[in-house]
């Protein structure tokens, strides 16, 4: 990485991309009626007052004196969206009037009013009220008011839906609330699922002075919106939090981390090679246009490529179009690719803005970049690895499938259940085949869990331990507290706690009994077999029912130990050995050196290597082994299933 540049400033005459939510064209609405529009979202428009009784449609504002030709006091908005904000300051207000007829047609509307003398006062106005605001003066001496107007649905409106209307990567990202002086509003592009790449002038503290930005939580909430074809559309897509920034310090560009991972939507790949001077390029955002401000679709300009630098790269819109406007900053620049694909090779950071929407005319029309095609491992060593989860179904040269893109910390395998946790500290459970849906178990504060036929158990953060049994929405039943690990295996439920395993038999409410007292390490369970490593190193295995007796199979330490049927693995100091059929059976050693971890399930055995390569065999314990997958994190076994978490974070299944 280049060092830090600590006075990082705006490119030439090119004012940031920005959006600062001041009016457009408000200087000639100032002087032509007197009214001060000072910020807004676009979702609230001065317009023209009705010259009949007919109001529905527009916000009335009755003020102190007369407001241009035939406008007699009135100044009148129109609200084009669900929701909208405006502020600005007028004469004293008498009256507001809302836009529609009864209470479900219009927006409702909250107006907050303060005079130039500090008094202050709130109205809620419906959409067929008129409401009189009781901050007067005498037309001569009337007082300025500054007036806020927030605009939303009349009647009830829908919770959002999280369902994706568009699987566009091309972000709406809010630095503050919408509107007001102080927030910011840009584009992005979804780079993985939980990482966006946008402007670092968007969260600076002064975008014009230039695009420094401190790494860490950004200072206002922000947020990203995709997955709507319309951002009119609140009740779909998906509208995630930024919790975390991380700027490259040498251009304006930033990568910015969501909250939780955004989901239906496939990240943008990212080009390696620099564009070529003439190269034709594709811009988008959510920017203002020649006749838009705050438009609720993406818009696309083709833009030609000019000589690379090594940190920005200059551009110019193709003859006759409109370049990048102020919303823009981040919005990707995409190299167009065989078969309908594309890569980001930049974003957006500054441009001249000539014909765009309150910006003052320029001589060119022109545009800077901040590249991304020389800086693609900085993005992806930052981004980090997204533990993907993927399980292949059937035999060991089945295909993999990936049930889990991004975001897995752990998973099991059981039966036609596949479990896993992801980075947020959420359960899910998949049930059937490898397409099914997932389903939120909803329980927090879960550091273990386990599958077992129809059973899933938790252990949570403060020693309890949770059994289900049945559908996955049955209620939780508690096992035990002070639980330090647990296995689940048939109808058997064991756990340690204090240096005692108790196991319970049966159903979730029978009766447990301590198995071992005293002096226990570690412990595994599978079918009517449980093996203990006692604090002297000692490994002992019990067979049949809970009051079988307890036979030695070793006398020195293990780093792991499961049974499977009739096997028993153990891993001690990087070699893997197998006892199979009875307890007196010798060892077999099945791999000699470099094995990290190991598992059995019927007649598989696997091995992860230090190298992170995944080794399978199938069959007697002298079959060849079978290569599955490199740069494997874990993986499990369960009969005709394998699935590993990989590095680049999925969780895929064969």
């Amino acid at each position: 990485m280049a060092a830090p540049n600590s006075t990082p400033a705006a490119t030439g005459e090119q004012p940031p991309l920005v959006e600062d939510f001041t009016y457009p064209g408000a200087d000639k609405i100032l002087a032509d009626y007197g009214v001060q529009l000072i910020s807004g979202d676009g979702r609230i428009v001065f317009a023209d007052c009705p010259t009949g009784p007919d109001t529905v449609g527009v916000i009335l504002v009755n003020t102190a004196k007369h407001i241009g030709t035939g406008r007699s006091g009135n100044v009148c908005f129109q609200v084009t969206g669900p929701t909208g904000h405006l502020s600005l300051k007028v004469p004293a207000v008498y009256a507001i009037q809302g836009d529609g007829l009864g209470q479900e047609q219009g927006h409702a509307l909250r107006a907050a009013l303060t005079t130039d003398a500090g008094q202050h006062t709130t109205l809620d106005v419906g959409p067929g009220e008129i409401k009189q605001v009781g901050i007067t003066a005498n037309p001569p001496t009337a007082p300025t008011t500054l007036l806020q107007l927030d605009a939303s649905p009349a009647g009830s409106s829908p919770p959002p839906s999280g369902q994706n209307t568009s699987t566009s990567r091309i972000a709406k990202i809010s630095v503050g609330a919408a509107g007001y002086l102080g927030s910011r509003a840009c584009s992005g592009v979804l780079v993985d699922p939980q990482w966006v790449a946008t402007a670092a002038s968007c969260f600076a503290d002064d975008p014009a002075k230039g695009y420094a930005v401190a790494a860490g939580a950004p200072k206002q909430k922000s947020t990203v919106t995709l997955g709507r074809a319309s951002l009119a559309e609140a009740d779909k897509g998906q509208t995630v939090d930024i919790t975390t920034l991380v700027p490259r310090n040498d251009r304006d560009l930033v990568l910015a981390k969501l909250v939780t991972p955004i989901t239906g939507i496939t990240p943008l790949p990212l080009g390696g090679t620099a564009p070529a001077s003439g190269e034709a390029l594709q811009m988008a955002g959510y920017g203002r246009t020649a006749t838009e401000w705050g438009p609720n679709q993406t818009h696309r300009t083709a833009v030609a490529a000019g000589v690379a630098a090594d940190t920005t790269l200059a551009v110019t819109p193709a003859a006759g179009g409109v370049g990048p406007c102020k919303g823009d900053a981040g919005g990707p620049v995409t190299r167009d690719l065989a078969g309908g694909q594309s890569e980001l090779v930049a974003i957006a950071s500054t441009a001249t803005q000539n014909g765009c929407q309150g910006a003052p005319p320029a001589t060119a029309q022109a545009a800077t970049l901040a590249r991304v095609d020389n800086v693609v491992d900085w993005v992806k060593s930052t981004v980090g690895p997204d533990n993907r989860l993927s399980i292949k179904d059937g035999n060991l040269y089945d295909n993999w499938v990936d049930v889990l893109q991004r975001g897995a910390t752990t998973f099991e395998v059981d039966g036609n259940r596949i479990a896993t946790q992801t980075q947020d500290g959420k359960l899910w459970v998949k049930e059937g085949n490898l397409y099914a849906d997932w389903t939120d178990l909803k329980k927090d504060g879960v550091v273990k869990f386990a599958l077992s036929g129809t059973r899933v158990g938790v252990l949570t953060k403060d020693g309890t331990l949770l059994v289900k049994d049945g559908a996955l929405d049955q209620p939780w039943v508690e096992q035990g507290t002070g639980v330090t690990d647990f296995r689940l295996t048939g109808n058997r439920i064991g756990w340690l706690h204090g240096g005692t395993l108790t196991v319970r038999e049966g159903g979730l409410t029978d009766k447990p009994m301590d198995a071992y007292s005293g002096g226990l390490a570690k412990f595994e369970m599978n079918g009517n077999r449980i093996a203990i490593q006692t604090t002297d190193a000692k490994l002992w295995v019990k067979e049949g029912n809970l009051y079988a007796d307890w036979t030695k199979i070793l006398d020195n330490g293990v780093d792991d130990v499961q049974l499977s049927g009739d096997r028993i693995g153990m891993l001690q100091a990087g070699k893997f050995w197998v006892k199979e059929g009875n307890l007196f059976q010798p060892w077999t050693e099945v791999y000699g050196s470099n094995v990290a971890k190991f598992q059995l399930s019927g007649a598989r055995v696997g091995v992860l290597l230090t190298d992170k390569h995944l080794w399978v065999k199938e069959g007697n314990l002298f079959e060849k082994w079978t290569d599955q997958a490199g740069d494997v994190v874990d993986f499990r076994l369960a009969g005709n299933r394998i699935g590993i978490l990989a590095a680049n974070g999925k969780v895929a299944l064969r």
